[in-house]
């Protein structure tokens, strides 16, 4: 599944298939971005992360094949419990929203072992380079950590939750780190 890194826009996406960066060009700037990753997390890549652009129907279908039926059930679940305390309508289908965001929202992702990632098309230009160090800093600590089986260690939903927020956090700090040395966050005095 998908789940990992997240990159999430805070504007509408520009229309489906305008294509910004090809995998070509994308594959050019992970050489420098890579770099800059292994210094603000001080490891080195045990072996080149290679990244593919897709649109967000291939996303779409990515997360989609990641979802299995216990995840479907659970999602009913959750429904009807948000159903109750009045926070959605009856009709809302989450796993169809998730699955929504995947194809319209999502900047990036990486597949735990996968030795790539993906970026979508969709990604805007000024933000392609901090989706990267998003995305990279997973593969990097996925290679070094094995982030799906610490993933796994977790026995109890807030387990889970705790993890996937340092997995994310950790991942954000590149990404606030690559902002900084490109003069996009002012250091407070």
């Amino acid at each position: 599944v998908p789940t990992l890194a997240i990159a999430q826009q805070t504007h509408p996406a520009p229309k489906a298939g305008s294509v910004t960066l090809t995998t070509a060009q994308a594959e050019g700037m992970v050489r420098e971005v890579s770099a800059t990753v292994e210094q603000l997390r001080r490891l080195r890549f045990k072996s080149p992360v290679a990244v593919e652009v897709v649109d967000g129907a291939t996303a779409r279908k990515d997360f989609e094949s990641g979802i299995d039926e216990a995840e479907r059930e659970e999602a009913k679940h959750t429904r009807d419990a948000w159903v109750q305390l009045g926070l959605v309508p009856p009709a809302t289908d989450l796993i169809k929203a998730e699955l929504d965001t995947a194809e319209t929202d999502v900047l990036g992702y990486y597949h735990s072992g996968s030795k790539k990632f993906r970026l979508l098309d969709h990604v805007p230009a000024l933000e392609v380079r901090w989706v990267m160090a998003h995305e990279l800093t997973h593969a990097l600590e996925d290679q070094h950590y094995d982030l799906a089986a610490v993933q796994k260690r977790a026995t109890n939903a807030d387990q889970a939750i705790a993890i996937r927020a340092v997995i994310e956090g950790s991942a954000m700090v590149s990404t606030l780190g690559m902002l900084a040395g490109e003069g996009g966050i002012r250091e407070g005095k």
